[in-house]
């Protein structure tokens, strides 16, 4: 394998990033900072070898799928869709052995032969979190490196989810509108990646120099030195804007957690409970999204678990009304989020300098620059050529709502409407410029809170 110093130091100072195919835009909405957001008509892969650096400065060999144009990166950049769209991605393999790309129930590659390059197309499935990975000599390649998440939305991205249960329709209902979950309504770019992996320096080298080395010899005797969560661990992971959850009281996030490695792992977050929404087998290519939703403190997740996770950022339970805002510790109140299983903290050393750690940050109260405007039905009545949609806004009673035609904060307006008592909205015009670009967004009037990219449902 040989791997110059400039693959290297890219991997090395590389964290997550994301990419929106298919029909997708506006997607700098449902990534924080927009970064590597720009949507794409066919995404290019290629499977390629390169060094990643552990928080000891330990190179360890991996094999990647890299964006073309982009650095590599572990796991791979983060694919963002909606349901139904068409999702073409051009995979090369630069290894010297088969591998595969591959979403059980989903796609399937097949082999990929050395020095090949295939196209796959698929529509892209129900709303929700999925992983793409290897899944040749298993879990050989998917261990060392070849994996990555695909995010399906829905087209009206209200909840995560296109059809949720009636208690998570409640619970989604209630964010920014009940003194439990006060602030604003849930908002799709305060979205998280906790992608978990673990190495074993010796067999990641054994691997790389005799890549059609067996699976169980692979796995027999292996011995996880390092876990990394999206990439990194350590001082590296709980500094990372892209792995550490931050917010102001009332901004529920949405954080996706996933298990590519071959530890079970279990998630304890301090200074809020988290709801699980969702518990996928990604082996099996199988999401159930939960109807009876609890508040956990700690989840566990097996080697090809996902489980998608809302946070609220309420009032931590442990400090007292008559304490809150809080007078003793001023904000920002920062708090852990660190691994429950043995091996993570007790590895190369101890106290998590290679393990599963992060940090979960209220940076102050509730704020009203934080606004959201959200989007909870859009539809276009063919016949009739009218348009409806409807939705909830933290703005202020009389704030005044644009609606326009396209993905576009500029795109041309269509209409106005203003906020109601409850935070409710709700506006109906001609489709007429609408059907033009499938489209539409809603902005609130002199700039603030803004929901780009919402696509009708046709009737």
């Amino acid at each position: 394998m040989s791997i110059n110093r400039r693959q290297f130091l890219k991997i090395a100072s590389s964290g997550m990033a994301a990419v929106a195919v298919g029909a997708a835009g506006g997607y700098n909405l449902f990534w924080r900072d927009g970064e590597a957001m720009a949507a794409t008509p066919t995404l290019i892969l290629s499977m390629e070898a390169a060094l990643m650096e552990m928080s000891d400065k330990v190179q360890l060999p991996v094999w990647v799928f890299q964006k073309g144009g982009d650095v590599p990166r572990c796991p791979g950049i983060a694919i963002f869709s909606v349901e139904g769209d068409k999702i073409d991605i051009k995979i090369t393999n630069n290894l010297t052995v088969r591998h595969a790309f591959f979403i059980p129930g989903v796609v399937d590659s097949g082999d990929i032969l050395p020095g090949q390059t295939v196209t796959v197309s698929f529509n892209a499935p129900a709303a929700g979190t999925y992983m793409y990975y290897d899944n040749s000599n298993a879990p050989m390649n998917r261990v060392m490196g070849l994996h990555g998440p695909l995010v399906v939305l829905p087209r009206i991205p209200f909840t995560p989810y296109t059809n949720p249960p009636t208690s998570m329709q409640n619970l989604f209902n209630d964010l920014g509108r009940t003194s439990h979950f006060p602030g604003s309504p849930w908002d799709p770019a305060r979205n998280w990646f906790w992608f978990l992996n673990s190495f074993d320096p010796i067999k990641n080298a054994a691997a790389a120099a005799s890549p059609s080395m067996s699976a169980s010899s692979f796995t027999n005797g292996y011995l996880s030195q390092y876990f990394t969560i999206s990439g990194k661990s350590g001082f590296f992971s709980s500094h990372d804007h892209n792995i550490r959850l931050s917010g102001n009281v009332g901004q529920p996030c949405l954080v996706r957690c996933m298990n590519a490695g071959l530890i079970t792992h279990s998630y304890h977050l301090h200074g809020n409970h988290a709801y699980q929404l969702t518990n996928s087998d990604f082996d099996k290519g199988t999401t159930v999204v939960s109807d009876n939703l609890r508040m956990l403190d700690a989840w566990p997740l097996a080697p090809l678990q996902g489980k998608d996770m809302l946070v609220p950022f309420i009032q931590p339970p442990d400090i007292p009304k008559s304490k809150w805002p809080p007078v003793q510790e001023k904000f920002p109140l920062d708090f852990p989020m660190h691994c429950h299983t043995e091996p993570s903290q007790t590895a190369a050393g101890g106290n998590y300098p290679h393990g599963l750690l992060t940090h979960f940050i209220i940076t102050g109260p509730i704020n009203s620059a934080d606004g959201v405007v959200q989007v909870t039905k859009a539809e276009v009545r063919l016949k009739f050529g009218k348009l409806s949609i409807s939705g909830v806004s933290s703005q202020p009673v009389g704030t005044i709502l644009e609606v326009r035609a396209g993905s576009g904060a500029s795109d041309t307006i269509i209409g106005t409407t203003t906020v109601k008592s409850g935070g409710t909205w709700a506006f109906t015009g001609r489709a007429l410029k609408t059907l033009v670009n499938r489209s539409l967004s809603v902005t609130t009037q002199g700039g603030g809170p803004q929901r780009l990219d919402v696509r009708p449902v046709m009737r």
